[in-house]
């Protein structure tokens, strides 16, 4: 009877031990918090610095310089009007004149050839050639004067499609009078002196377009004038001309 007991209190022992040591061995393990509904995500810090950007790649740096280069050669080419020119005018020649003309001018027309050297946007030289003429049937004479200049010339501001410059330099000229009916068939003189102009050139590709008025002050020698010409002796007061000039040029 007792050894009955005995065994029904083991068996209450070991079961009541049972339940004691299983929710101690479940807590015992690593706890797992469930995050409710309602809790925020947690947020990551995240950094305030921009990302830096991203380095050219070496297409694109060929292309941005070629374009630089581009742009810089179209805008020097444009603009360029450096080099030679040779060009063809036409323009008249007037000269004060007491000593032959009775009206005390003398009005002559031509034309004529010039070259220059355009060095510079600013600056150029140049040496021309002219050939001018005058006769009238109230005259007893034909009178032809070959006049040269060798000058320079200051141009105003850049060149876009036309530029304005200032020339000045020498002017020479030689004078041949022919048919004089009042004494030898043929005589002249030589003058010489400076000039001062002012003018503008229109720019159409590599051709160029001319106008231009100058103011000149002449001396002359008359050393083959004859004594007994009927004028007299032209080197009393020497002379001041006007020259108007207009042309066509080609640079290259």
């Amino acid at each position: 009877m007792r050894t009955t007991e005995l065994k029904k209190t083991t068996m209450v022992v070991l079961v009541a031990g049972v339940f004691l040591l299983v929710p101690l061995v479940v807590n015992a393990g690593p706890k797992i918090v469930s995050r409710k509904a309602t809790e925020p995500a947690p947020v990551e810090e995240v950094s305030k610095e921009e990302p830096a950007a991203p380095a050219p790649t070496t297409a694109q740096a060929a292309d941005a310089d070629s374009a630089e280069v581009r742009d810089a050669y179209w805008a020097r080419k444009e603009r360029d009007v450096t080099g030679f020119e040779v060009g063809f005018r036409v323009g008249s020649f007037t000269a004060s004149d007491d000593w032959i003309d009775p009206d005390g001018t003398a009005n002559y027309g031509g034309f004529g050839f010039n070259v220059k050297w355009r060095f510079d946007h600013n600056w150029s030289v140049d040496l021309g050639v002219d050939a001018v003429f005058r006769s009238a049937d109230n005259r007893p004479f034909d009178e032809t004067r070959s006049v040269s200049n060798f000058g320079a010339a200051y141009y105003f501001g850049e060149p876009s499609w036309w530029q304005s410059f200032l020339s000045f330099g020498f002017m020479s000229s030689a004078v041949d009078i022919l048919d004089d009916r009042h004494g030898p068939s043929s005589y002249g003189y030589d003058e010489f002196g400076g000039y001062v102009g002012l003018g503008v050139d229109f720019y159409l590709g590599d051709w160029r377009l001319n106008n231009e008025l100058r103011f000149a002050g002449l001396g002359n020698d008359g050393t083959s004038v004859p004594v007994d010409s009927p004028y007299g002796d032209p080197i009393s007061d020497g002379r001041i001309a006007f020259q108007w000039i207009m042309g066509t040029s080609y640079s290259f």
